[in-house]
């Protein structure tokens, strides 16, 4: 029943948080900042949890490279894209057009791997993982918190739509966030792979901090070149 529970509020946090307005703005690393401690007390308290079981145990440098290096393949199509007009447009977000400077460092420095890498590795790859892990097999445990992440992305889809495309109808919406739950699931069961692969969270969070916080200066890059 906890998991069930922590599934379903971890789904709907997001989901509400993103269609707050400050959530989006000033209010988003400190919210999920607060949310990850009291993720975190949760587990190691009321559910019962330690810090193996969660991935917090000491990692190696190797394990941060391997998911840094990771992306870095990952993303170097991003940036070989920036060479052409049409792959530009494709890669440009509303959202950070006209970032420069100490602005563009924030979204990348701290947002990035703070505010989203960190928290959303520790609650699905650690906290959500581990609870289900608990009474079921691996493979359950993973394919449920990959799910949920999938579903998580519900609202951030639709607020990204919002900005690059506000006059997208009710199909393309639909269309598209279906896609993103699918692809973010698919994304979470290769970072759950990952972190039992390492034994910890710090493959993982390289990965995602790197991957997105890349992804990040691609599309102001992008913006920027327009």
């Amino acid at each position: 029943m906890a998991a069930v529970l922590l599934t379903i509020v971890l789904v709907v946090y997001n989901n509400v948080a993103n269609r707050w307005p400050p959530f989006n703005r000033g209010a988003y690393v400190p919210v999920n900042v607060v949310a990850g401690f009291l993720l975190g007390a949760l587990a190691l308290g009321p559910l019962g949890l330690n810090e193996t079981s969660l991935g917090l145990t000491m990692q190696t440098a190797r394990d941060f490279l391997t998911g840094a290096g990771l992306s870095l393949v990952m993303t170097a199509p991003m940036f070989v894209a920036l060479l052409f007009e049409r792959s530009r447009r494709l890669l440009a977000d509303e959202r950070v057009a006209g970032l420069t400077g100490g602005a563009l460092l924030y979204q990348a420095a701290i947002r990035v791997p703070v505010g989203t890498a960190a928290f959303e590795e520790l609650a699905f790859r650690g906290v959500l993982f581990a609870v289900w892990r608990q009474t079921t097999s691996t493979i359950v445990a993973a394919t449920i918190s990959s799910i949920a992440f999938g579903l998580w992305h519900i609202a951030p889809t639709l607020n990204l739509i919002a900005a690059n495309r506000p006059t997208a109808g009710s199909r393309s919406k639909a269309t598209a966030v279906a896609a993103t739950v699918v692809a973010m699931t698919g994304a979470g069961l290769a970072l759950v792979w990952l972190r039992v692969q390492s034994g910890g969270l710090a493959a993982p969070w390289a990965l995602h901090a790197t991957l997105n916080s890349l992804a990040t200066l691609a599309a102001a890059a992008a913006h920027k070149k327009r």
